[in-house]
């Protein structure tokens, strides 16, 4: 809601210039953008997408159900040049994305280099956390904002330096206080592990498209 705000507030302060409304989507999710003119070859643009999906990620034994909260808010200066279809673009992307992660076991598994039973265990849970702040870079096709009004198509190709940070711990299960100890601390190599694999996605590829409307 708070992004949603702001799209708001921000629509309010540029509508007497003329501004222009959209609807993207792609690997940052989906939602509406705003954009204004800054110049004959530069404009600024911001919008809050938004996407939920599920997925399953293995981990050395352990596959993991994960529950992936994208939440984005691109801040960025587009430029064509010599107003050109051809854009380059920069700025920064907000990020609130979170990753709910979950494992229960069937047999016994081996964590830390411990091995635990189903009942030792219990399920595994985790949070996963996206950087806050997100530098990007790209390039793309179409200009999100003209000094005419009409519609406009727009691709968008670039990526985002971003980081995770993981926490693991486990509900239920039947432990000595001395194992309980030592399976949290297998549960944090554990998040380690987890964190090694998912900085294969520390350069976030972005790509999408949208639909643009200048008044």
């Amino acid at each position: 809601m708070r992004y949603l705000f702001l799209l708001a507030s921000l629509s309010s302060m540029i509508f007497a210039e003329g501004f222009t409304v959209g609807f993207q989507g792609g690997t940052t999710g989906l939602g509406p953008a705003l954009a204004f003119q800054i110049s004959e070859s530069a404009s600024f643009r911001v919008g809050a997408f938004f996407l939920s999906l599920e997925r399953e990620e293995k981990v050395d034994t352990i596959t993991y159900d994960l529950d992936v909260s994208l939440k984005w808010m691109p801040v960025l200066i587009d430029w064509n040049p010599g107003g050109s279809i051809f854009r380059m673009s920069g700025g920064l992307l907000f990020n609130r994305s979170s990753v709910n992660a979950s494992y229960i076991p069937d047999f016994s598994v081996e964590i830390g280099g411990h091995t635990y039973t189903p009942d030792n265990v219990g399920e595994v849970t985790g949070k996963i956390k996206m950087q806050p702040v997100s530098p990007y870079l790209g390039i793309g096709l179409g200009r999100p904002v003209t000094g005419n009004s009409g519609v406009r198509f727009i691709l968008d190709a670039g990526i985002a330096f971003t980081g995770f940070t993981v926490n693991l711990g486990h509900i239920g299960g039947e432990l000595s206080p001395a194992l309980e100890e030592q399976l949290q601390e297998d549960l944090d190599a554990e998040a380690d592990s987890l964190e090694d694999t998912l900085d294969d996605l520390s350069v976030y590829p972005v790509f999408s498209a949208g639909l643009y409307y200048t008044w």
